[in-house]
């Protein structure tokens, strides 16, 4: 992974685009002080307003940071989708 920090919002445009639903799941564990985030990049295909289809993990990112954790399986999920080739 660079140092881009914006895997994020590229997938999220992305999914815009491409008429997908994109969710995170959040866990954390350890002690308050030194906390782990571990986040599921889910991906859903939008069928109408109220009905989605799917549930698909593209990616998985843990950190200290739950907004560092969210980048990391962001980009998994981009490398996953073959949006961008992992380095």
């Amino acid at each position: 992974m660079s140092s881009q920090t914006h895997y994020r919002q590229d997938l999220n445009n992305h999914a815009i685009q491409a008429g997908l639903a994109l969710t995170y799941e959040e866990a954390s564990s350890g002690p308050k002080n030194a906390v782990t985030w571990t986040i599921t990049c889910l991906q859903y295909l939008i069928l109408t307003a109220s009905r989605t289809v799917g549930g698909v993990e593209h990616g998985k990112g843990s950190s200290t940071s739950k907004g560092q954790a969210k980048e990391i399986a962001s980009y998994k999920a981009m490398v996953a989708l073959g949006l961008i080739n992992s380095n």
